[in-house]
């Protein structure tokens, strides 16, 4: 009877408490003019804590505030390889690794804005012989490096200049 008392007592008293909760508020992020396309592939956060966004249009880093935009420059060897893209990654030396749809694996340097494409030895071949968007995803999956596995082993090896 006592134990009931006790429990009662504590509903009551628990009840009737003031709740604690934090303000959450929600701020709506407006694309780029131009922006999404309607598809977004993958979002990845930097050490930094700028958001990466790869769409069909682009890639997109978002800062809080403001986008800068990605996009493939025919005159500019440094501009990621492709406009289309699958998804992003971001690695802990704070480089972002870009899937495209059709040319393959980028890896673009934040710092200086220089993207450098993943060359596959075998990549003209097989593109040949594996046509269509999801080639370029089912390439780096069969090659000895790909966005899931040991992507430092590529840069040590002098993958890129």
């Amino acid at each position: 009877m006592k134990s009931l008392k006790q429990l009662l007592f504590s509903v009551l008293v628990l009840s009737n408490a003031p709740s604690f909760s934090q303000q959450v508020t929600f701020n709506k992020v407006v694309s780029p003019l131009g922006g999404f396309s309607g598809f977004v592939g993958g979002i990845a956060q930097d050490k930094n804590g700028y958001m990466w966004i790869a769409t069909y249009g682009g890639l997109f880093r978002y800062d809080g505030y403001r986008f800068k935009t990605y996009v493939r420059d025919p005159d500019d060897s440094y501009s990621i390889s492709a406009t289309r893209l699958e998804t992003v990654c971001a690695d802990s030396k704070g480089m972002i690794w870009i899937a495209t749809w059709v040319q393959g694996l980028d890896r673009l340097d934040p710092s200086t804005g220089r993207s450098r494409p993943l060359e596959a030895p075998d990549r003209r071949a097989d593109r040949a012989r594996r046509p269509g968007p999801a080639g370029a995803v089912r390439r780096l999956r069969a090659q000895p490096v790909g966005i899931g596995r040991d992507l430092r082993r590529a840069d040590r090896a002098g993958v890129w200049p």
